[in-house]
């Protein structure tokens, strides 16, 4: 995640999915819901401009995440390709009661 660009953005809303949906019609590629914490909490993350656009035309009480990335938006697939080959080099076990990383 580290050589993704710099630019991304996540801001939390008090307001419900349904509400914050229209405001991304037509910025699939910047901004996405990036997470759903409740009935009356919506954040969305990327592209920083659009993000703050957003949060201000929604027009509720919003907190911008303090997050150097757009976690959980388009802005991280650049990664996803170097993600997945990490990954399928891991060995994963099932865990066990008496596994313990101490």
């Amino acid at each position: 995640m580290d050589a993704l660009p710099a630019g991304g953005a996540m801001v939390s809303l008090q307001t419900g999915e349904a509400e914050v949906l229209p405001h991304l019609e037509g910025e699939e590629g910047q901004v996405s819901v990036g997470a759903l914490n409740g009935p009356a909490a919506t954040v969305i993350s990327g592209e920083e401009k659009a993000v703050l656009r957003i949060a201000d035309a929604v027009g509720v009480k919003s907190k911008r995440l303090r997050i150097g990335i757009a976690a959980h938006s388009p802005l991280m697939d650049p990664m996803l390709e170097e993600f997945a080959k990490v990954a399928g080099e891991l060995t994963y076990h099932t865990p066990g009661s008496r596994w313990c990383p101490m």
